[in-house]
């Protein structure tokens, strides 16, 4: 111990320093808008906590007891932030495939869990230098993933970064097996997570009508925010492609049900 403890308390902190991680920055639409309905305030904050305390115990629901995941989860009003560690504690690089595969699933079953719930998310995945603790987070891959997010995602996708697209390509093409993590790319040539690719026939047990009634909810309540109806039709259009994708048209759903803007 130090007579001087200015220097005693920059010493312990000298050795704070970022290292490599994946990063997930979500966003949930429509937030605000929830908030400020007086008359179902309460009803969607309820919602929401369900929907964030559901995501905290993904990990554990996919493979309980797994000491594979090296995950942490920042979450504060409308926004997440999910990391993800690439070395482990003596520096040494843990496996890319696992750790991609493990990031990916905690991120779409959140995704699929919030749509279930009424809720889209937008999002953007990355990699990167970033420091991460109990009070803290800092460093470039927030910074870039949290731009990506607000500035190129747009629409309710969770979009992937180049150069994690070309990781995700590599460790496939390296290896053989099933492919657990599903990416599409859309018309403006951005990569994003498929979420709807193989569960959501699964996740949502209704019958066609059930299932239809369920998006009309989500997406029928009149706007007046031309980017808001956007969002809703690309989500619409994207859901239609993953049904005939898969030979499912008759749980495709009428763009109609989403309205067109309305004036003052």
């Amino acid at each position: 111990m130090t007579d001087n403890p200015e220097s005693e308390f920059m010493e312990e902190k000298a050795g704070i320093h970022t290292e490599p991680y994946l990063i997930a920055y979500l966003d949930m639409l429509g937030s605000t808008d929830k908030i400020l309905k007086d008359t179902e305030r309460e009803q969607y904050l309820n919602t929401l906590k369900r929907i964030y305390e559901y995501a905290l115990q993904i990990p554990g629901e996919i493979n309980p007891g797994s000491s594979l995941y090296h995950m942490n989860m920042r979450i504060f009003s409308d926004n997440i932030i999910i990391v993800n560690k690439l070395i482990d504690e003596d520096g040494a690089k843990r496996d890319m495939r696992t750790e991609l595969e493990n990031m990916c699933t905690v991120v779409t079953r959140f995704q699929e869990h919030a749509l279930e719930n009424g809720w889209l998310l937008r999002g953007a995945m990355t990699k990167g230098q970033l420091y991460f603790d109990d009070m803290l987070v800092w460093g470039k891959a927030l910074v870039k993933a949290h731009w990506m997010e607000e500035k190129i995602a747009i629409y309710p996708r969770v979009i992937i970064d180049d150069e994690l697209v070309k990781d995700i390509q590599n460790v496939y093409s390296s290896q053989k097996g099933a492919k657990i993590i599903a990416i599409k790319q859309d018309a403006d040539g951005c990569y994003f997570l498929n979420y709807l690719d193989s569960t959501v026939f699964i996740k949502f047990p209704f019958n066609e009508e059930e299932y239809k009634e369920h998006f009309r909810k989500m997406f029928s309540e009149p706007v007046k925010d031309e980017s808001v109806r956007q969002k809703r039709l690309w989500h619409v259009r994207y859901h239609n492609s993953v049904c005939i994708e898969q030979s499912k048209q008759e749980y495709c759903i009428d763009e109609t049900i989403v309205p067109r803007v309305v004036s003052e």
